[in-house]
């Protein structure tokens, strides 16, 4: 195998996987150099293992949709993968005679058929297929990941914790509907626990007290002064 270099992507591009020019590789080892290029890992990954018209038009689909977020390279990169693949899909086997056209328009048909019918199940497939990454939740390789600096992993490495990023798949990226924490001794209303951009852990008061930084260098408001609410001593001296 042929190593790529330091000038191209290590998964973007027709026969690139893994850094090398060769095949789809199942959750390539090498790292991607930018967020089209984790996309292109998992995509890689989807088509090394289906090979049905069904899971790949789905893996397609779900590519197109998290690459227009991006640049726009990136945008038409999810573009070329999604109706070039499509088309190579349709040309497969065809030749130009009457009865090979007809054969051709068939399955071609039926699968699309069987596409529409069933783009949910194949999407949930992919979906699955990418929560195995052993990679997940890390900033270097998961494009769903967020936090600062190569070594950093999200909270939840299993469906936690990620904010959700254009496109993003939902297999994870939601915040879980956790409730509330009690408040710490002292001061008053529920303290919630959620992530910054940047991965570290805020507080935030429900009744409106604002942001405090726990920990990391995230840039928050300063958290307002607490106003004793427990009014019985003070009666109690009347």
């Amino acid at each position: 195998m042929v190593n790529v270099g330091k000038y191209l992507p290590n998964y973007t591009g027709p026969y690139i996987s893994d850094g090398k020019f060769q095949t789809s590789v199942k959750f390539g080892s090498a790292v991607p150099k930018d967020r089209l290029d984790k996309l292109s890992r998992l995509h890689d990954t989807a088509f090394k293992e289906f090979s049905d018209y069904g899971h790949r038009t789905a893996a397609n689909s779900i590519y197109n949709a998290d690459a227009r977020g991006g640049n726009t390279m990136s945008q038409i990169a999810g573009a070329a993968v999604l109706y070039g693949n499509q088309v190579l899909s349709a040309g497969k086997g065809l030749s130009f005679n009457l009865p090979a056209l007809v054969y051709g328009g068939v399955r071609n048909a039926l699968n699309l058929h069987d596409y529409v019918k069933n783009e949910k199940k194949y999407k949930q497939d992919v979906k699955n297929l990418y929560a195995q990454d052993p990679m997940r939740g890390n900033v270097r390789y998961d494009p769903y990941a967020t936090g600062s600096g190569p070594a950093t992993v999200s909270k939840d490495t299993t469906g936690g914790t990620r904010s959700t990023l254009d496109g993003d798949l939902g297999i994870g990226g939601k915040r879980p509907n956790a409730p509330p924490k009690a408040a710490p001794s002292g001061v008053s209303g529920k303290v919630s626990e959620v992530v910054g951009q940047n991965g570290h852990m805020l507080n935030m008061r429900d009744h409106g007290g604002g942001w405090s930084k726990r920990n990391g260098s995230t840039v928050v408001r300063p958290r307002r002064k607490t106003r004793v609410t427990d009014t019985k001593p003070f009666v109690q001296r009347l």
